[in-house]
């Protein structure tokens, strides 16, 4: 299996054809050209596909074909959200409420998202950990790596991943700091001994030990939770970041490429880097940690079962709940529960990420039926303190006082919600035979809110795939282009449109 990290300046690959021992046959990285990738998004798929293809056929001795990959992406791309779980919600109720609290936040539906939560008991009251990401984002990068003959299994967010990889070090009910230190801009992370807290993104002033403790300061006042480390870690972490630990009052700064040394070794994991900075791949090494939990949030999992699926599906959620009750399900939950990576006290739980599906089902009779169905199969799965679901990246809560798990605002969404459709002008060119597409698909994007919507023939007929183009001075509109248009394209070509374009974003309809 590959383990995949992607990031707007680099890519990390660890490559293992036995990934539950923990060995690594490769290991391999090199830099991605400028505008390629923008806030981990593909731009230019082939100058990308290119990069990936020399740079596995360097580091791979032999060729990978249909290989499986494990992804981690840039939380930009992720929806993370804690928010209260008042005592009056009944546990059966706990799905639908976590629907609506999710409609509050999110820019579109939840039927369009992959959708994972979590409860988390503490002294203070329950708490729900929620976090989905867009089917639009997922269908991108499944899209991208089919051009390399490459098969999407798993797909992570880097701060599931690094939280699985330094989870050791929070102890005592304190929180950690992590900085993942990029070319221009820092994405710092709270994590507690349940998972990420708190996630969000900087662009440089100045980063110094000051500053470092005065943001960690800051964080302590913001959240009241106590800071115990600060980890510097990313690919720019040694050139930007603070280069000797300090140990004192306040907390404990510590670079991540020192860490490491000590950490891997402890969790089993012996790499041969060669001449490349271990930190390179610490988000690649927390996705095979990731990688061996059955029930992390996997964002792919639909993508992995509809790939296992062998006979015709009379009811998705039917076959569902008997892939919980199969043999192989139930060696997983045997195998995870004296994994290294859980504790054993922990109760592991498959995790649907199908809540968003209750939300289209077409009769009053059937939608009773599919909850009661997921209820049930929830309640049979297990439970962590009598809170329901439980994500495995958290530990079991212990009889201690857990501190106030506090709602953010974090982070940046897959969408941004302050974009404004009307402030864009949008081409849409029919490169197909069919008649009055262009004006079919300009009139659907009308409804959504574009005001500025032009239409017209491309300049040929015989394009197979539809593509989007999008300014570079307009790039931060792509997902909301593109989700805006999922139901119609669930995986569109991006491109970068010329500058001397008179419009913001065009696209081009094909056959698919």
């Amino acid at each position: 299996m590959l383990f995949l990290d992607i990031s707007d300046t680099s890519i990390a690959v660890l490559y293992s054809r036995s990934p539950e021992a923990h060995s690594m046959d490769s290991i391999i990285s090199g830099p991605v050209t400028d505008g390629v990738i923008s806030n981990g998004i593909i731009h230019d798929e082939k100058k990308l596909a290119t990069i990936l293809t020399d740079l596995l056929s360097k580091g791979i001795p032999s060729p990978i074909s249909h290989g499986e990959v494990a992804f981690v992406v840039t939380d930009k791309q992720v929806f993370t959200k804690i928010f209260p779980l008042p005592e009056t919600v009944e546990k059966e109720k706990i799905a639908q409420y976590v629907l609506s609290e999710a409609k509050k936040f999110l820019p579109y539906e939840p039927t369009e998202l992959e959708n994972f939560y979590k409860v988390i008991e503490a002294e203070s009251g329950k708490r729900i950990f929620y976090t989905a990401m867009s089917k639009a984002t997922i269908s991108h990068f499944q899209k991208f790596l089919k051009t390399v003959d490459l098969q999407l299994t798993l797909l992570y967010s880097r701060s599931q991943a690094m939280y699985m990889l330094l989870k050791s070090e929070i102890i005592g009910g304190k929180t950690l700091l992590y900085l993942d230190v990029g070319k221009k801009d820092f994405q710092y992370a709270l994590f507690d001994e349940h998972g990420p807290l708190l996630i969000n993104e900087k662009k440089y002033g100045t980063l110094s030990t000051t500053s470092l403790y005065e943001l960690a300061a800051k964080l302590t006042a913001e959240t009241g939770h106590s800071i115990s480390h600060i980890v510097v870690g990313g690919s720019y972490s040694n050139e930007r970041g603070k280069k000797e630990e300090t140990e004192g009052e306040g907390p404990k700064l510590v670079l991540l490429s020192s860490l490491l040394e000590d950490l891997l070794p402890k969790l089993g994991i012996t790499v041969d880097k060669g001449n490349t900075p271990i930190v390179h791949f610490a988000n690649a090494l927390g996705t095979l940690l990731l990688s061996q939990n059955v029930a992390a949030p996997n964002f792919a999992k639909d993508i992995a079962n509809q790939k296992e699926e062998k006979l015709p599906q009379a009811s998705e959620d039917e076959n569902e709940e008997e892939d919980k009750n199969s043999p192989e399900v139930e060696k997983e939950k045997r195998d995870m529960s004296t994994s290294y990576f859980v504790s054993g006290s922990d109760m592991v739980v498959k995790q649907t990420s199908t809540v968003g599906r209750l939300l289209t089902k077409k009769t009053v009779g059937f939608l009773a039926g599919v909850i009661m169905a997921l209820l049930i199969g929830i309640f049979f799965l297990g439970r962590v303190g009598g809170s329901g679901i439980s994500l495995p990246f958290a530990s079991k809560p212990t009889a201690t006082p857990t501190p106030t798990l506090v709602p953010t605002n974090t982070p940046t969404p897959t969408v941004n919600p302050s974009l404004k459709r009307t402030d864009i002008k949008v081409s849409v060119e029919n490169g197909t035979e069919k008649t009055g597409y262009a004006k079919e698909i300009a009139s659907f994007l009308e409804e959504k809110g574009y005001k500025n919507v032009a239409r017209g023939n491309a300049d040929k007929t015989t394009y197979s795939s539809t593509i989007v183009r999008v300014k570079k001075s307009k790039e931060e509109y792509t997902q909301l282009i593109v989700s805006d248009i999922y139901e119609k394209f669930n995986a569109p070509d991006i491109e970068e449109l010329e500058l001397t374009s008179s419009f913001d974003v065009v696209i081009i309809l094909g056959s698919s």
